[in-house]
Protein backbone atom coordinates (compact mmCIF):
# COMPACT_ATOMS: atom_id res chain seq x y z
CA UNK A 1 0.00 0.00 0.00
CA UNK A 2 1.36 3.41 -0.96
CA UNK A 3 1.83 6.32 1.40
CA UNK A 4 -1.15 8.18 -0.02
CA UNK A 5 -3.40 5.16 0.45
CA UNK A 6 -2.25 4.66 4.04
CA UNK A 7 -2.82 8.34 4.80
CA UNK A 8 -6.32 8.16 3.35
CA UNK A 9 -7.09 5.02 5.34
CA UNK A 10 -5.86 6.60 8.58
CA UNK A 11 -7.88 9.72 7.90
CA UNK A 12 -10.99 7.61 7.19
CA UNK A 13 -10.55 5.59 10.39
CA UNK A 14 -10.22 8.63 12.62
CA UNK A 15 -13.25 10.34 11.09
CA UNK A 16 -11.84 13.81 10.53
CA UNK A 17 -9.51 15.70 8.22
CA UNK A 18 -6.55 17.82 9.22
CA UNK A 19 -6.57 21.60 9.59
CA UNK A 20 -3.90 24.26 9.02
CA UNK A 21 -5.45 26.47 11.72
CA UNK A 22 -4.20 26.95 15.27
CA UNK A 23 -5.96 27.36 18.61
CA UNK A 24 -5.08 28.33 22.19
CA UNK A 25 -6.16 26.84 25.51
CA UNK A 26 -7.65 30.12 26.73
CA UNK A 27 -10.41 29.87 24.13
CA UNK A 28 -11.58 26.56 25.63
CA UNK A 29 -13.63 26.05 28.78
CA UNK A 30 -13.43 22.29 29.23
CA UNK A 31 -10.47 21.57 31.51
CA UNK A 32 -9.45 18.37 29.74
CA UNK A 33 -9.42 20.02 26.32
CA UNK A 34 -7.48 22.96 27.77
CA UNK A 35 -4.80 20.60 29.15
CA UNK A 36 -4.41 18.80 25.81
CA UNK A 37 -4.04 22.04 23.84
CA UNK A 38 -1.86 23.84 26.39
CA UNK A 39 0.68 21.01 26.29
CA UNK A 40 1.34 21.71 22.59
CA UNK A 41 1.31 25.51 22.62
CA UNK A 42 4.29 27.38 21.17
CA UNK A 43 4.88 30.87 19.81
CA UNK A 44 6.00 31.81 16.32
CA UNK A 45 4.01 29.15 14.47
CA UNK A 46 0.81 31.11 13.96
CA UNK A 47 -1.93 32.75 15.97
CA UNK A 48 -5.11 31.34 17.47
CA UNK A 49 -7.98 31.48 14.98
CA UNK A 50 -10.38 32.63 17.69
CA UNK A 51 -8.54 35.31 19.71
CA UNK A 52 -5.35 35.89 17.68
CA UNK A 53 -3.17 34.83 20.64
CA UNK A 54 0.44 34.18 19.55
CA UNK A 55 0.92 31.17 21.84
CA UNK A 56 -1.08 28.44 20.15
CA UNK A 57 -1.22 24.75 19.25
CA UNK A 58 -2.09 22.98 15.99
CA UNK A 59 -5.85 22.71 15.60
CA UNK A 60 -5.38 18.98 15.00
CA UNK A 61 -4.45 18.63 18.69
CA UNK A 62 -7.89 19.90 19.64
CA UNK A 63 -9.56 17.77 16.97
CA UNK A 64 -7.94 14.59 18.24
CA UNK A 65 -8.98 15.21 21.86
CA UNK A 66 -12.44 16.47 20.90
CA UNK A 67 -13.31 13.59 18.57
CA UNK A 68 -12.00 11.08 21.11
CA UNK A 69 -14.49 12.44 23.64
CA UNK A 70 -17.30 12.56 21.10
CA UNK A 71 -16.66 8.91 20.25
CA UNK A 72 -16.90 8.08 23.95
CA UNK A 73 -20.43 9.49 24.09
CA UNK A 74 -21.63 8.83 20.54
CA UNK A 75 -21.27 6.19 17.86
CA UNK A 76 -21.73 6.14 14.11
CA UNK A 77 -25.35 5.09 13.68
CA UNK A 78 -24.31 2.75 10.86
CA UNK A 79 -22.56 0.57 13.44
CA UNK A 80 -25.59 -0.17 15.55
CA UNK A 81 -28.91 1.29 14.41
CA UNK A 82 -31.02 -0.33 11.68
CA UNK A 83 -31.42 1.74 8.53
CA UNK A 84 -34.80 1.22 6.85
CA UNK A 85 -35.13 3.08 3.58
CA UNK A 86 -38.90 2.63 3.53
CA UNK A 87 -39.07 4.37 6.91
CA UNK A 88 -36.90 7.23 5.71
CA UNK A 89 -33.71 6.44 7.60
CA UNK A 90 -32.51 5.06 10.92
CA UNK A 91 -35.12 3.55 13.23
CA UNK A 92 -35.03 2.44 16.86
CA UNK A 93 -32.96 5.26 18.36
CA UNK A 94 -32.73 9.03 18.28
CA UNK A 95 -29.98 10.22 15.92
CA UNK A 96 -28.26 13.51 15.12
CA UNK A 97 -26.02 14.81 12.36
CA UNK A 98 -22.51 16.19 12.84
CA UNK A 99 -23.64 19.82 12.64
CA UNK A 100 -26.18 19.48 15.45
CA UNK A 101 -23.88 17.21 17.42
CA UNK A 102 -21.25 19.93 17.77
CA UNK A 103 -23.90 22.35 19.07
CA UNK A 104 -24.31 20.07 22.08
CA UNK A 105 -20.78 21.06 23.14
CA UNK A 106 -21.28 24.85 23.00
CA UNK A 107 -20.16 25.25 26.60
CA UNK A 108 -16.74 23.76 25.84
CA UNK A 109 -15.70 26.96 24.07
CA UNK A 110 -15.46 30.58 25.15
CA UNK A 111 -18.66 32.37 24.20
CA UNK A 112 -17.20 35.44 22.47
CA UNK A 113 -15.62 33.74 19.45
CA UNK A 114 -16.37 30.10 20.18
CA UNK A 115 -18.35 29.83 16.97
CA UNK A 116 -15.10 30.18 15.00
CA UNK A 117 -13.71 27.06 16.67
CA UNK A 118 -16.96 25.18 16.18
CA UNK A 119 -17.08 26.12 12.50
CA UNK A 120 -13.55 24.78 12.02
CA UNK A 121 -14.47 21.55 13.81
CA UNK A 122 -17.46 21.18 11.49
CA UNK A 123 -15.25 21.67 8.45
CA UNK A 124 -12.93 18.89 9.66
CA UNK A 125 -15.36 16.37 11.14
CA UNK A 126 -16.83 13.77 8.79
CA UNK A 127 -20.50 14.28 8.02
CA UNK A 128 -22.26 11.27 9.49
CA UNK A 129 -25.27 10.30 11.55
CA UNK A 130 -24.61 9.77 15.26
CA UNK A 131 -26.41 7.95 18.05
CA UNK A 132 -25.95 8.60 21.75
CA UNK A 133 -24.38 5.58 23.43
CA UNK A 134 -26.59 6.21 26.48
CA UNK A 135 -29.79 6.09 24.44
CA UNK A 136 -32.05 3.57 26.26
CA UNK A 137 -32.67 1.74 22.98
CA UNK A 138 -29.10 1.76 21.74
CA UNK A 139 -27.06 -1.13 23.09
CA UNK A 140 -24.43 -2.24 25.63
CA UNK A 141 -23.28 1.23 26.63
CA UNK A 142 -26.89 2.21 27.31
CA UNK A 143 -26.89 -0.36 30.09
CA UNK A 144 -24.21 1.71 31.78
CA UNK A 145 -25.93 5.03 31.12
CA UNK A 146 -29.14 3.62 32.59
CA UNK A 147 -27.33 1.74 35.37
CA UNK A 148 -29.56 2.79 38.25
CA UNK A 149 -32.79 2.15 36.34
CA UNK A 150 -31.59 -1.30 35.30
CA UNK A 151 -30.41 -2.05 38.82
CA UNK A 152 -33.85 -1.16 40.21
CA UNK A 153 -35.64 -3.26 37.62
CA UNK A 154 -33.45 -6.30 38.26
CA UNK A 155 -33.71 -6.08 42.04
CA UNK A 156 -37.46 -5.47 42.13
CA UNK A 157 -38.65 -7.88 39.48
CA UNK A 158 -35.95 -10.41 38.60
CA UNK A 159 -33.58 -11.49 41.39
CA UNK A 160 -33.49 -10.24 44.98
CA UNK A 161 -31.75 -12.77 47.22
CA UNK A 162 -29.11 -14.65 45.21
CA UNK A 163 -27.94 -12.02 42.74
CA UNK A 164 -24.66 -11.67 44.72
CA UNK A 165 -23.49 -14.90 43.08
CA UNK A 166 -23.75 -13.48 39.56
CA UNK A 167 -20.73 -11.22 39.21
CA UNK A 168 -19.19 -9.95 36.00
CA UNK A 169 -15.93 -8.19 35.34
CA UNK A 170 -15.93 -4.54 34.33
CA UNK A 171 -14.78 -5.60 30.86
CA UNK A 172 -17.76 -7.96 30.57
CA UNK A 173 -20.10 -5.23 31.71
CA UNK A 174 -18.84 -2.85 29.05
CA UNK A 175 -18.96 -5.45 26.26
CA UNK A 176 -22.47 -6.81 26.57
CA UNK A 177 -25.82 -5.74 27.93
CA UNK A 178 -26.36 -9.36 28.97
CA UNK A 179 -23.43 -8.95 31.37
CA UNK A 180 -25.18 -6.23 33.38
CA UNK A 181 -26.18 -7.58 36.78
CA UNK A 182 -26.99 -5.89 40.08
CA UNK A 183 -23.93 -7.56 41.61
CA UNK A 184 -21.59 -6.23 38.93
CA UNK A 185 -23.02 -2.71 39.25
CA UNK A 186 -22.57 -2.70 43.03
CA UNK A 187 -19.09 -4.15 42.71
CA UNK A 188 -17.86 -1.36 40.44
CA UNK A 189 -19.61 1.42 42.36
CA UNK A 190 -18.02 0.02 45.52
CA UNK A 191 -14.60 0.21 43.88
CA UNK A 192 -15.24 3.85 42.95
CA UNK A 193 -16.18 4.70 46.55
CA UNK A 194 -12.87 3.24 47.69
CA UNK A 195 -10.92 4.94 44.89
CA UNK A 196 -12.41 8.35 45.73
CA UNK A 197 -12.18 7.74 49.50
CA UNK A 198 -15.81 8.68 50.09
CA UNK A 199 -15.62 8.18 53.84
CA UNK A 200 -16.08 10.24 56.99
CA UNK A 201 -14.93 9.36 60.50
CA UNK A 202 -16.84 10.57 63.56
CA UNK A 203 -15.06 11.08 66.86
CA UNK A 204 -16.18 9.84 70.27
CA UNK A 205 -18.98 12.01 71.60
CA UNK A 206 -20.16 13.33 68.24
CA UNK A 207 -23.72 14.61 68.68
CA UNK A 208 -26.69 13.49 66.57
CA UNK A 209 -30.36 14.44 66.73
CA UNK A 210 -33.26 12.05 66.27
CA UNK A 211 -36.89 13.18 66.06
CA UNK A 212 -40.06 11.16 66.55
CA UNK A 213 -43.64 12.34 66.23
CA UNK A 214 -46.32 11.48 68.77
CA UNK A 215 -49.98 11.99 69.55
CA UNK A 216 -50.30 14.86 72.04
CA UNK A 217 -52.78 12.77 74.03
CA UNK A 218 -49.89 10.45 74.88
CA UNK A 219 -46.61 11.02 76.68
CA UNK A 220 -43.75 11.99 74.35
CA UNK A 221 -40.91 9.51 73.74
CA UNK A 222 -38.21 10.43 76.24
CA UNK A 223 -35.97 7.43 76.87
CA UNK A 224 -32.90 6.46 74.89
CA UNK A 225 -34.49 3.35 73.43
CA UNK A 226 -37.80 5.10 72.94
CA UNK A 227 -36.10 7.72 70.77
CA UNK A 228 -33.54 5.42 69.18
CA UNK A 229 -33.80 2.69 66.57
CA UNK A 230 -37.08 0.79 66.64
CA UNK A 231 -36.88 -2.72 68.13
CA UNK A 232 -36.58 -5.33 65.39
CA UNK A 233 -39.77 -7.13 66.46
CA UNK A 234 -41.94 -4.07 65.86
CA UNK A 235 -40.12 -2.81 62.74
CA UNK A 236 -42.82 -4.17 60.47
CA UNK A 237 -42.58 -1.42 57.88
CA UNK A 238 -39.56 -1.07 55.63
CA UNK A 239 -37.76 2.22 55.20
CA UNK A 240 -35.79 3.62 52.29
CA UNK A 241 -32.55 2.10 53.56
CA UNK A 242 -33.68 -0.71 55.86
CA UNK A 243 -36.16 -3.52 55.20
CA UNK A 244 -38.83 -4.71 57.61
CA UNK A 245 -37.25 -6.47 60.58
CA UNK A 246 -33.81 -4.88 60.11
CA UNK A 247 -34.21 -1.31 61.38
CA UNK A 248 -31.51 1.38 61.33
CA UNK A 249 -30.89 4.57 63.28
CA UNK A 250 -31.91 7.57 61.18
CA UNK A 251 -30.59 10.83 62.61
CA UNK A 252 -29.40 14.29 61.63
CA UNK A 253 -26.39 16.41 62.46
CA UNK A 254 -28.61 19.33 63.49
CA UNK A 255 -31.81 19.60 65.50
CA UNK A 256 -33.60 21.66 62.85
CA UNK A 257 -32.88 19.03 60.18
CA UNK A 258 -34.14 16.26 62.47
CA UNK A 259 -37.43 18.11 62.96
CA UNK A 260 -37.75 18.86 59.26
CA UNK A 261 -37.30 15.17 58.42
CA UNK A 262 -40.49 14.23 60.28
CA UNK A 263 -42.48 17.31 59.23
CA UNK A 264 -44.03 15.45 56.33
CA UNK A 265 -45.66 13.10 58.87
CA UNK A 266 -46.56 15.60 61.63
CA UNK A 267 -50.26 14.79 61.97
CA UNK A 268 -50.47 16.47 65.39
CA UNK A 269 -47.60 18.96 65.05
CA UNK A 270 -45.85 17.34 68.00
CA UNK A 271 -42.39 15.84 68.02
CA UNK A 272 -39.84 14.71 70.56
CA UNK A 273 -36.17 15.25 69.71
CA UNK A 274 -33.41 13.26 71.36
CA UNK A 275 -29.81 14.46 71.50
CA UNK A 276 -27.39 11.52 71.32
CA UNK A 277 -23.62 11.16 71.59
CA UNK A 278 -21.60 8.31 70.07
CA UNK A 279 -19.64 6.16 72.53
CA UNK A 280 -16.74 5.44 70.19
CA UNK A 281 -15.20 6.51 66.91
CA UNK A 282 -16.80 5.11 63.76
CA UNK A 283 -16.78 5.57 59.99
CA UNK A 284 -19.46 5.92 57.33
CA UNK A 285 -19.68 6.10 53.57
CA UNK A 286 -20.00 9.83 52.90
CA UNK A 287 -22.20 10.70 49.92
CA UNK A 288 -22.56 14.42 50.69
CA UNK A 289 -19.80 15.60 48.37
CA UNK A 290 -19.83 13.43 45.27
CA UNK A 291 -17.45 14.54 42.53
CA UNK A 292 -18.86 16.34 39.49
CA UNK A 293 -19.51 14.30 36.39
CA UNK A 294 -16.13 13.79 34.66
CA UNK A 295 -15.66 15.34 31.26
CA UNK A 296 -16.03 12.94 28.31
CA UNK A 297 -12.74 14.45 27.11
CA UNK A 298 -10.90 13.20 30.20
CA UNK A 299 -9.54 9.78 29.20
CA UNK A 300 -8.51 8.93 32.77
CA UNK A 301 -11.78 9.62 34.58
CA UNK A 302 -14.61 9.47 32.04
CA UNK A 303 -15.23 5.77 32.74
CA UNK A 304 -16.46 6.90 36.17
CA UNK A 305 -19.42 8.74 34.64
CA UNK A 306 -22.00 5.97 34.94
CA UNK A 307 -20.89 5.06 38.48
CA UNK A 308 -21.15 8.66 39.67
CA UNK A 309 -24.56 8.89 38.01
CA UNK A 310 -25.51 5.67 39.85
CA UNK A 311 -24.47 7.15 43.21
CA UNK A 312 -26.32 10.40 42.50
CA UNK A 313 -29.50 8.44 41.75
CA UNK A 314 -29.08 6.45 44.96
CA UNK A 315 -28.63 9.64 47.00
CA UNK A 316 -31.70 11.22 45.37
CA UNK A 317 -33.77 8.19 46.37
CA UNK A 318 -32.64 7.91 50.00
CA UNK A 319 -33.01 11.64 50.61
CA UNK A 320 -36.73 11.72 49.87
CA UNK A 321 -39.46 11.25 52.52
CA UNK A 322 -41.25 7.96 52.97
CA UNK A 323 -44.56 8.09 51.11
CA UNK A 324 -47.39 6.53 53.07
CA UNK A 325 -49.14 3.84 51.07
CA UNK A 326 -46.31 3.46 48.57
CA UNK A 327 -45.52 -0.11 47.51
CA UNK A 328 -42.69 -1.40 49.68
CA UNK A 329 -41.04 -3.03 46.66
CA UNK A 330 -40.04 0.47 45.52
CA UNK A 331 -37.63 0.70 48.45
CA UNK A 332 -35.87 -2.61 47.79
CA UNK A 333 -33.11 -1.17 45.51
CA UNK A 334 -31.96 1.40 48.09
CA UNK A 335 -32.21 -1.21 50.84
CA UNK A 336 -29.99 -3.58 48.86
CA UNK A 337 -27.47 -0.85 48.08
CA UNK A 338 -27.30 0.08 51.77
CA UNK A 339 -26.85 -3.52 52.85
CA UNK A 340 -24.06 -3.96 50.31
CA UNK A 341 -22.16 -0.96 51.66
CA UNK A 342 -22.58 -2.16 55.25
CA UNK A 343 -21.90 -5.87 54.77
CA UNK A 344 -19.85 -6.45 51.61
CA UNK A 345 -18.10 -3.23 50.61
CA UNK A 346 -14.37 -3.50 51.33
CA UNK A 347 -12.75 -0.54 53.08
CA UNK A 348 -9.81 0.04 55.44
CA UNK A 349 -12.23 0.61 58.33
CA UNK A 350 -15.50 -0.95 59.35
CA UNK A 351 -18.46 0.91 57.83
CA UNK A 352 -21.30 1.59 60.26
CA UNK A 353 -23.57 3.69 58.08
CA UNK A 354 -24.13 6.21 55.32
CA UNK A 355 -24.04 10.03 55.40
CA UNK A 356 -26.22 11.98 52.95
CA UNK A 357 -27.94 15.32 52.33
CA UNK A 358 -31.33 16.04 53.82
CA UNK A 359 -34.04 16.82 51.30
CA UNK A 360 -36.18 18.25 54.11
CA UNK A 361 -33.83 21.01 55.24
CA UNK A 362 -31.53 22.90 52.91
CA UNK A 363 -27.95 22.24 53.94
CA UNK A 364 -28.93 19.58 56.47
CA UNK A 365 -26.98 16.34 56.81
CA UNK A 366 -28.48 12.97 57.75
CA UNK A 367 -27.01 9.61 58.69
CA UNK A 368 -28.38 6.09 58.62
CA UNK A 369 -26.43 4.00 61.14
CA UNK A 370 -26.38 0.27 61.79
CA UNK A 371 -27.18 0.47 65.51
CA UNK A 372 -29.78 -1.83 67.08
CA UNK A 373 -32.23 -0.75 69.77
CA UNK A 374 -30.24 -2.59 72.45
CA UNK A 375 -27.28 -0.26 71.86
CA UNK A 376 -29.06 2.89 73.03
CA UNK A 377 -28.20 3.80 76.58
CA UNK A 378 -29.18 6.46 79.08
CA UNK A 379 -26.95 9.35 80.11
CA UNK A 380 -25.49 7.84 83.28
CA UNK A 381 -25.10 4.28 82.01
CA UNK A 382 -21.63 2.95 81.22
CA UNK A 383 -21.39 1.81 77.62
CA UNK A 384 -20.02 -1.35 76.02
CA UNK A 385 -16.59 -0.50 74.63
CA UNK A 386 -16.84 -3.24 72.01
CA UNK A 387 -20.01 -1.87 70.39
CA UNK A 388 -21.07 1.35 68.73
CA UNK A 389 -23.69 2.80 71.03
CA UNK A 390 -25.64 6.04 71.29
CA UNK A 391 -26.02 7.71 74.67
CA UNK A 392 -29.00 9.99 75.23
CA UNK A 393 -27.87 13.40 76.49
CA UNK A 394 -31.24 15.17 76.54
CA UNK A 395 -34.61 15.38 74.84
CA UNK A 396 -36.94 18.23 73.89
CA UNK A 397 -40.61 18.38 72.93
CA UNK A 398 -41.88 20.57 70.09
CA UNK A 399 -45.49 21.41 69.28
CA UNK A 400 -45.00 23.98 66.53
CA UNK A 401 -45.40 23.75 62.79
CA UNK A 402 -42.32 22.70 60.86
CA UNK A 403 -42.14 22.96 57.10
CA UNK A 404 -40.77 20.59 54.50
CA UNK A 405 -38.38 22.43 52.15
CA UNK A 406 -36.82 20.78 49.15
CA UNK A 407 -33.01 20.52 49.17
CA UNK A 408 -31.40 21.84 45.99
CA UNK A 409 -28.03 20.17 45.40
CA UNK A 410 -25.41 22.24 43.58
CA UNK A 411 -25.68 22.06 39.83
CA UNK A 412 -23.10 19.73 38.32
CA UNK A 413 -21.91 19.85 34.77
CA UNK A 414 -23.22 16.95 32.73
CA UNK A 415 -22.27 16.54 29.09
Amino acid sequence: MGGASRAYEERFDRGWSGSDKRVCAECLTDDSLKVAVHAEEVTGEGNCLSCDEESSAPFDVLMEAFVDGVNFLFDDALNSVPYVSTEGGFVGAETTDSWDLIEQFDDCFESENGHLIQDEIRSCLDDKTWVNREDPDFGPEAMLGQAWQNFCKSIKYESRFVFWLDKKSKADLEQSSDAFTPASALQHVSELIEELRLYKSYEIGYVFFRSRTFDKQNLPPSTSRGLGTSPAKIALQGNRMSPAGIPMFYASESEVAALAEVSVRLDHNAASVGTFASTREFSVVDLTDLPPMPSPFDPEKRDQRWMISFLNSFVDEISQPIELGRDQVDYVPTQVMTEYLLRIHESPKRIDGIRFHSAAHRGGINVALDISNENFIERNVEGDASALQMQLLSHSVYQADVTWTEYDPPLKEQL
